[in-house]
C-alpha cells in the first residue's frame, strides 16, 4: 500500500499512527509536510510540490540490534543508486550520519526510527527528504541544493520516490541474503581519509580525518595533532564547511 497526500503533518508520523495498515516496503509521500523534520528535530525546508518527501515502512528483521547502523548503509546506498542515474558526472556522497551531499552541498536527508527486540530490528520507518525541483531556498540552512539546480532539468517526483522505495527493499533483500555493504558505504563517505576542520561538543576546533564508522554508528576520526582516535555520537561533532 502506497499513499500520497497533498499536505500532511509528517509522513513518518502517519505511518506510526496507522502502522497496522502497512507492509514491508510500503510508503507514504506528500507534496508538503507541516512538521517535516531531520535528525534530532531539525526542521526541513521544502517548497510545496517541488521535492520528494516520503517515508518507507520496513520489517528489517535480518539486522541484529548490534549492527543497527547497517540499515543506514542500505538506505543511503539505495538513494545514491537512484541519484547516480540522474546526476551523471556529480559524485553523490553520504555525510555521516545520514545526509546526502554533492560536493559541499546538501541534497537530502534521512531519518530512521527503529523498533528493536533483543534479537533484531522488528520494524523501521525511514523518512527521506530530497530536494528535487526547488530553485530557491530561503531558510538559514547554510548549503542546500536541488537536482534542478545541479542539472537545470525538472524531474518527476513521484517516479523518483517509487524508484528509491523499491531500491531500498532490493538493497535490504541483498543484505538478508548475505551481502555486506560496509566497504561500499565507506567508499561514498563524505570527507573520508582527508584532513578537515571540525568542532567537538565542547566547542573546541580541531583538525582530523574520518577513518571509520562503527557498527553502532559512531564516527571514528584520527586527530592531526596527536594521531589519536576519537569516537563521536550523532550531534557531538560539527563539520566546518
Amino acid at each position: 500500500m502506497n499513499r500520497h497526500f497533498d499536505e500532511i503533518v509528517s509522513t513518518s508520523t502517519y505511518i506510526k499512527e496507522n502502522v497496522a495498515e502497512f507492509s514491508h516496503g510500503d510508503y507514504v509521500s506528500a507534496s508538503y509536510q507541516t512538521a517535516g523534520r531531520g535528525q534530532r528535530g531539525n526542521s526541513w525546508e521544502s517548497e510545496r510540490g517541488r521535492n520528494a518527501l516520503f517515508s518507507v515502512f520496513l520489517l528489517p528483521r535480518a539486522i541484529p540490534p548490534v549492527k543497527g547502523f547497517v540499515l543506514n548503509h542500505i538506505v543511503a546506498l539505495a538513494v545514491i543508486d537512484v541519484l547516480n542515474n540522474v546526476l551523471h558526472g556529480n559524485k553523490v556522497m553520504i555525510k555521516w550520519p545520514n545526509d546526502i551531499y554533492v560536493d559541499d552541498r546538501k541534497l537530502g536527508g534521512i531519518l530512521i526510527e527503529s523498533s528493536m527486540s533483543s534479537t533484531c530490528i522488528d520494524s523501521a520507518i525511514v523518512g527521506i527528504g530530497l530536494n528535487v525541483n526547488q530553485e530557491r531556498f530561503v531558510s538559514d540552512a547554510p548549503n542546500p541544493v536541488s537536482l534542478r539546480q545541479l542539472t537545470g532539468n525538472s524531474y518527476d517526483v513521484a517516479e523518483l520516490v517509487d524508484k528509491i522505495a523499491l531500491r531500498i527493499v532490493e538493497r535490504y533483500d541483498a543484505y538478508a541474503c548475505g551481502q555486506n555493504f560496509y566497504k561500499e558505504y565507506m567508499s561514498h563517505l563524505y570527507r573520508r581519509g582527508e584532513w578537515y576542520e571540525y568542532v567537538d561538543s565542547d566547542g573546541i576546533r580541531f583538525s582530523a580525518r574520518i577513518v571509520d564508522v562503527r557498527d553502532d554508528g559512531l564516527l571514528v576520526v584520527q586527530t592531526k595533532e596527536d594521531s589519536r582516535l576519537r569516537c563521536f555520537e550523532f550531534k557531538t561533532i560539527k563539520y566546518i564547511i
